[in-house]
């Protein structure tokens, strides 16, 4: 047997060998991308969905409606909060359009409000609404500044 009798099929094992190492990288940076859209929805966006809860609890409750969190945890597919309005304790919980993108949603729990923050152009997945500018420390009834 000569040198290029041996090779005759050595070609055809190497190409569906580098197929499947081509294969075997693209998983690995899909999973690697997963994994940081994960992270990133678990520590990445809190004040923006924090800001969007509070204005979801708050829905319909007139302007005045200061929410707080009394709960919140947070996972990679969603954050779950519960809130504290005058009108009583609101459970409310957001999501992405989809798993790991797209913009947030939040809903209560017992289906009463929904508001919606859409994705920046900048970062896709991190939402455009900003946090309401806080007012300074609440008055105390009966003390003058």
């Amino acid at each position: 047997m000569t040198k290029s009798e041996d090779r005759g099929g050595g070609t055809t094992a190497r190409s569906g060998s580098g197929l499947r190492s081509a294969a075997s990288l693209l998983f690995t940076v899909a999973l690697l991308a997963a994994t940081g859209a994960a992270l990133y929805n678990v520590f990445g966006v809190s004040v923006e969905i924090e800001a969007l809860a509070s204005e979801t609890a708050c829905q319909g409750q007139g302007p005045a409606c200061k929410a707080q969190f009394t709960y919140w945890e947070r996972s990679p597919i969603a954050h779950t909060f519960a809130m504290q309005t005058p009108q009583g304790n609101h459970p409310v919980v957001c999501k992405r359009e989809y798993i790991l993108a797209g913009a947030w949603s939040c809903k209560g729990k017992d289906g009463a409000a929904t508001a919606t923050a859409e994705p920046s152009p900048s970062a896709s997945a991190a939402p455009s609404t900003k946090a309401p500018a806080k007012a300074g420390p609440a008055k105390t009834p009966g003390k003058t500044p």
